[in-house]
């Protein structure tokens, strides 16, 4: 999906729950298990989307254990749209480098 600003993420996104809910679709299609013991008796936190618990072993974890987002206080929306710009100026830079150095 093309995010040519950040209000084209907010349109898409309008809160972080819902950028939350698309990552875990996109990285746990599946469904999301526990990082402590892998069973899938898991449920979010409803005051912090970011957090799971698991009902097997009773323990809390972080959904972006290991992840450039994990203990973040940047909204994720935030963190989607820089990577965006990221991965754009990285694709554009070396074509562009390649166009002026052929011409």
């Amino acid at each position: 999906m093309e995010y040519r600003s950040y209000n084209d993420v907010l349109r898409r996104f309008p809160t972080e729950k819902a950028a939350i809910d698309h990552y875990i679709a996109v990285e746990h299609p599946y469904g999301v298990s526990c990082a402590n013991c892998g069973a899938d008796n898991v449920y979010q936190e409803i005051k912090r989307p970011k957090v799971f618990s698991c009902n097997s072993c009773k323990t809390t974890f972080s959904l972006f254990k290991h992840t450039i987002f994990f203990k973040s206080s940047t909204d994720i929306r935030k963190w989607m749209y820089a990577i965006r710009l990221y991965i754009r100026s990285h694709r554009e830079g070396p074509a562009t480098q390649l166009q002026r150095r052929s011409a």
